[in-house]
């Protein structure tokens, strides 16, 4: 995997690790569904892993290329991290298992292409799907370095009005015949509500 504009010496460190709790990040959506719930994705032009960022609903992410040397390079540079006595070091290991919550189907490596921030040189959506599962499986998912990211992502999801229209969106929005019903069951309740207040009224 190579991220565009990608600068090693630009990376800096600034989490607060007594922060950090596993359950933090555990329940974190997918792409689609964090999309239903208002978050937006924005390609970031230029920067590296460490400059992924999530603020007033957007969240920003380098190009990532995939390829097929891809998966081989994540796994060979997670399991050097894993032999660091360094957890603030980890960079790729937090950011496989952060895509890989974001990835949960070839849906979501659509959804992201689409936003530009994924190219897919392997043409298959369902193969990236499947890389980012396997390496987010696999990873140790203590100390991450996008524990903070986590956190802020999933408290935005949990305020009341954004899970109200992630729901609204998942049921009544996510198919033509459904935003179709949605409308007749919402003119039929408009049209009864009508008949009500006239009737009242005479």
């Amino acid at each position: 995997m190579l991220v565009d504009g990608a600068d090693p010496v630009s990376i800096k460190i600034g989490i607060d690790w007594s922060i950090v709790h596993e359950k933090e990040w555990s329940s974190t959506p997918s792409a689609i569904e964090l999309q239903e719930a208002g978050v937006k994705f924005k390609k970031l032009e230029q920067g590296t892993l460490l400059d992924i960022k999530f603020n007033n609903g957007v969240i920003e992410i380098p190009l990532l290329k995939i390829e097929e040397r891809s998966e081989s390079i994540f796994r060979n540079l997670a399991a050097y991290e894993q032999y660091s006595q360094n957890n603030h070091f980890k960079i790729i290991t937090g950011f496989a298992s952060f895509m890989g919550y974001l990835i949960n189907s070839p849906k979501d490596v659509e959804f992201l292409r689409r936003r530009g921030i994924i190219e897919n040189f392997l043409g298959d959506d369902e193969a990236v799907s499947t890389m980012f599962k396997n390496l987010g499986n696999n990873a140790i998912v203590f100390n991450l370095h996008f524990a903070e990211l986590f956190r802020n992502v999933n408290k935005h999801c949990c305020r009341r009005q954004n899970v109200w229209i992630a729901n609204l969106k998942h049921n009544y929005f996510s198919s033509p015949w459904a935003f179709i019903s949605f409308l007749a069951a919402a003119s039929l309740l408009l049209l009864t509500l009508t008949q009500t207040i006239f009737s009242i009224l005479s």
